[in-house]
């Protein structure tokens, strides 16, 4: 199971970085933001993959997804909110999160990435009219249930890997 939730993790990069580079969608700061919870999610279900044979390193990997997951899908929500606002309601667009970090100290710059810009509440693509922090939710909420599912197993001392 952890094979397959870190296999979900990879596709779901796989696609951000097609849409950057294929399609020419550039990431605003809350998806960068995403992509790196989405980094923080994979490492501990690729560990998983290896360690999955004792419980507690399988218990600590699985754990540490969850909260990886869970902030990737409270990125998800703050970027939705920010695209459902009127349009005299939406922040000012800003400088890019590079920038920010280059010029700003770290909390300060993770604070104004937070708060959104208006690129970030742009709707440049929809699949079935859901627009990319919405696809991304979808992500984060599967693997942080089978993440949950994984540290149940784990802590009910049921085999995690045959």
């Amino acid at each position: 199971m952890f094979a397959g939730l870190a296999a979900l993790a990879c596709a779901m990069m796989a696609t951000a970085f097609v849409m950057q580079y294929v399609l020419q969608l550039l990431p605003c700061p809350l998806c960068i933001l995403q992509r790196i919870a989405l980094l923080l999610t994979l490492l501990p279900l690729l560990a998983g993959v290896w360690l999955g044979r004792w419980r507690i390193a399988a218990a600590g990997c699985a754990g540490l997804a969850m909260l990886a997951a869970l902030l990737g899908g409270g990125l998800a929500i703050r970027h939705l909110w920010l695209q459902q606002l009127s349009a005299e309601a939406v922040p000012e667009c800003g400088p890019g999160l590079d920038y920010l970090l280059d010029t700003l100290p770290l909390g300060e710059a993770l604070g104004m990435a937070l708060r959104g810009s208006g690129e970030c509440a742009e709707v440049a693509w929809t699949l079935y009219s859901i627009s990319i922090p919405g696809w991304t939710l979808i992500g984060f909420s599967v693997l942080l249930l089978g993440s949950a599912v994984l540290l149940g197993r784990c802590l009910r001392r049921t085999p995690v890997a045959p």
